[in-house]
Formats: structure tokens, sequence, C-alpha cells
């Protein structure tokens, strides 16, 4: 994990180089300095230092340092130091190596007009990619939080569009009749995507509409950019429906080809046994250890019951022929 992004961030200059937290308290302080400080949740310093210095109530901490999130916007008024603001809960899908992407990153964002503060338990590239633009270029905390919604937004679409592609894919395999069973598997994993991406992008949704109606000072500008993003992601939602109901018509194919291949199976193998079940009841008959069988003195005896198993095997095909079963 890249260490080197933790800490505070002036927001009101070209360049803004990293401050170590124990460097930022005054900044902090003045209400009218704008700062985005950006925490790990896994850092014990880090968690300190927002109990004791950040100045949020004991409630805001308690819900910043929870372990699961799920997407939601948190709203608190109050006149008490800087403690007024929100609380953004949003997941992103998880590009880290080795991870899946309905693995879901969650950032945590506490929002005022002036303050930022952000805490994540694992690398968010969304995040850095906001970071490396504040280190060079003048920002503000509304857009610190665009540009991470942006970000988030964007990946997620990427995600998407991988998750479609690769469903038509194995539609197009199902509908060849190629070998299911590598496709299946893939299908189940495209499958559980699914549904933990849309588990995660419904609350997400109406958490994007509450923070456009909350009064943190964003313009017309900004309000439209949220809108934006909240439209991508009901379009996100409408595709991973799509997809859904795409993976239940793939699987459908799957089960009706792997039907098919099994009732060849049964049927051949019925077949083999009616042609081969008088042939097994001749012999049987003729094996019996007893006086008094046919052709056992006759020295033409083998040539007779070969005649007689061919005779069988032909009378079974013909009779199986007539009725269309071969």
């Amino acid at each position: 994990m890249n260490t080197e992004i933790y800490g505070g961030y002036l927001l009101d200059r070209d360049v803004s180089e990293r401050m170590p937290l124990s460097e930022i308290d005054t900044a902090w302080a003045k209400k009218t300095q704008p700062i985005w400080v950006h925490l790990d949740a896994r850092n014990d310093t880090h968690v300190k230092w927002l109990q004791k210095h950040s100045g949020l109530n004991e409630d805001f901490v308690e819900h910043l340092l929870q372990e699961k999130t799920r997407p939601s916007l948190i709203q608190h008024n109050s006149h008490e130091n800087i403690a007024d603001g929100c609380l953004l809960f949003i997941r992103g899908v998880n590009l880290n190596k080795g991870n899946e992407p309905d693995d879901m990153v969650s950032v945590r964002l506490y929002i005022t007009k002036n303050k930022l503060i952000t805490l994540t338990r694992r690398n968010v590239f969304a995040v850095h990619d906001v970071i490396e633009h504040v280190r060079t270029e003048t920002s503000t905390v509304h857009s610190c939080v665009l540009s991470m919604l942006e970000n988030i937004t964007d990946r997620m679409g990427d995600t998407l569009n991988m998750i479609e592609d690769r469903l038509n894919d194995l539609l197009e395999h199902a509908l060849d009749d190629q070998d299911p069973k590598m496709a299946a598997k893939e299908l189940k994993k495209l499958r559980r995507y699914t549904i933990n991406l849309r588990r995660f992008l419904r609350p997400q949704a109406e958490a994007l509409s509450d923070l456009y109606d909350t009064p943190q000072g964003f313009h017309h500008d900004e309000k439209h950019r949220l809108q934006l993003y909240q439209n991508k992601t009901m379009r996100y939602i409408e595709l991973l429906d799509a997809a859904w109901e795409q993976s239940q018509l793939t699987q459908e194919q799957f089960e009706m080809q792997s039907n098919s291949r099994m009732n060849q199976i049964v049927f051949i193998l019925t077949v083999l046994s009616g042609v081969f079940l008088p042939l097994n009841f001749i012999v049987g008959f003729f094996g019996a250890n007893v006086g008094g069988l046919p052709f056992i003195e006759n020295p033409q005896g083998f040539f007779y019951m070969v005649g007689i198993l061919c005779a069988s095997l032909v009378f079974t095909l013909l009779a199986l022929r007539k009725f269309k079963w071969i």
C-alpha cells in the first residue's frame, strides 16, 4: 500500500504538498481554511487523530470507523465547532491486484464547505487520482468530492462493460452448442459479480440523490455534475438488471444443451440394451448346463447358433427402425 498519500492537503493553492497529521491541526482548526485529510482506517495513529483532533462528534467518528459500510448519506446540523456537515459512504469496484471487482472497496467521506475527511481500508485508485490532481492544481472540497465520484463511476462503467462483453461471448458460445463446462464456470462468476454490484449500486444512487439535496453549498454546476453521476449510476443498475436477465437466458441455454446431451446418451444406452437383450437371452438359454439342448451333438451346431444370433440382431434392428427409435 502506498502510505505516501495519507495526510493533509491544503486546497487553496496551486501546489499542495502532503502534510503529516502532526502538522495539520492548526490549519484544520481554521474554519475558513479549505483542507482535505485522507486517512487509513487501519492505522492507529490516523484513528486517534480522527477521535481526538478532528472535532467530529462521537456518532460521526463511530460511523466513519465501522468496518463494513453500505452506500448512504448521513446529514448532521449543529453549531458546535466544525461538526456541521454530512457523511457520505460510497462503493467502487475493486481494482487491486489479486482481488475480484465485486469485492467492492469503500470510501467514507465527511464533507463540509471547507473541510473534507476521507477514510479507506484498502487502496482506492479513484482517490489516488484525485490526490495527484490536488498536488498540482488548485482545488476545493466540492471539486475533490465530485472528482472522486466521477472516477469511481467511470471505473464502474468499465467493469460493467467487461461483464456485458463476457456475457455476450458466453451466450454466443452457448448458441454455438459448444462444450458448456468451462463456460458455465465463467457464467457463475459473472452472475456473482452482477448480484454483488447490484446490491451496492441501488443504495448508492439514493445516496447521491440525497447529497444533491444537502445544504452543503454545492453550486448549480456542481449539482449538475452530481445529477450526472446519479443518472450514470441508475443506468448502471439498468445494465446490471439486463445482464442478470441475459445470464439467466445463457444459463437456460446451457441447461438445455446439458439435458440434450444427457438424453442422447440415455437414448444410445437404451438402444444398445434393446439390441443386446435378445442376444443375451439366446446365449443364456443355450448356455444352460442341462441335457436335451439342440445342436449339442450336431457338428454344425456352432454355425446354427451364429445364424440364430445374426437373425435375432437383424430382427431387433428392423423393429427399432420401424418404430423410428433409430
